[in-house]
């Protein structure tokens, strides 16, 4: 009888060292995806601060400048679309470290932007008329 408690005891210290490495595994993999949490805080905080100076430069510029070359430059065309696609791009670098978009997806809209800003390239922008020849109709075959 005296054994069987001796037993009993060592069993309920191996089931309890047992349950403290368990404890142990779950708070070691709690920790990590933590970590992970509070890297993806700092990622987005980072690019949030990015976006607000890259914006607010934009604007103190148009805004402490007047009609100068900068900022006529900025408040064109170019410079919306440059504030507009410096926004989509750090969209998209957050929805990837957020895991919200996977790589096919982040792949398919970056070289969708890349294709968009390639094909307003024009190098002979200032070298005329950006338009192509007109072609004239071919006459009726009699």
């Amino acid at each position: 009888m005296n054994a069987d408690i001796i037993t009993i005891g060592k069993n309920i210290n191996v089931i309890e060292t047992d349950i403290d490495q368990i404890n142990n595994v779950f708070s070691e993999r709690m920790n990590k995806d933590r970590n992970n949490h509070v890297f993806r805080q700092w990622i987005s905080a980072i690019f949030g601060i990015l976006i607000f100076f890259i914006i607010g430069g934009f604007f103190l510029i148009l805004y402490t400048k007047g009609p100068a070359n900068a900022s006529s430059v900025l408040m064109g065309e170019a410079g919306l679309q440059f504030i507009t696609l410096f926004s989509i791009i750090i969209a998209i670098v957050l929805f990837g470290v957020l895991n919200i978009l996977e790589g096919r997806e982040l792949s398919a809209i970056i070289s969708g932007i890349s294709g968009f800003i390639l094909g307003k390239y024009n190098p002979n922008r200032g070298a005329g008329s950006n338009a192509p020849a007109p072609v004239s109709p071919e006459p009726p075959v009699q």
